[in-house]
């Protein structure tokens, strides 16, 4: 494996000092994923989607990518990280585990 590389300068992006080299490395996979997932859902203005989890890290990209679509995003996570999932741009936030899907979304 190679100890260096050498792009153009349009394909690099400057690491926040408060993020390691490692965090940085990540973001392009998780971002390309909750990108593919909102273009497969054919997220657009005026829908609801719901995020399972949407504190991770795909889902935080999610939120933000479906949020600049004009979604309305429902978003599940733990109580501890709620403030940065609604921070994120979710317009409702509901605890992981007491959010009962059926429920909220198939009754008459």
């Amino acid at each position: 494996m190679a100890e260096y590389v050498v792009v153009p300068f349009a394909y690099t992006q400057v690491i926040p000092s408060n993020m390691s080299f490692e965090g940085a490395a990540t973001l392009g996979g998780l971002a390309q994923t909750a990108l593919r997932m909102v273009e497969k859902a054919d997220v657009k203005k005026n829908d609801r989607i719901l995020l399972h989890g949407a504190s991770g890290g795909v889902g935080m990209v999610a939120i933000q990518l479906a949020k600049a679509r004009g979604a309305t995003i429902v978003a599940t996570c733990s109580s501890a990280k709620f403030q940065m999932v609604q921070s994120a741009g979710a317009n409702e936030v509901s605890p992981l585990l007491a959010f009962k899907f059926a429920t909220a979304y198939f009754t008459s």
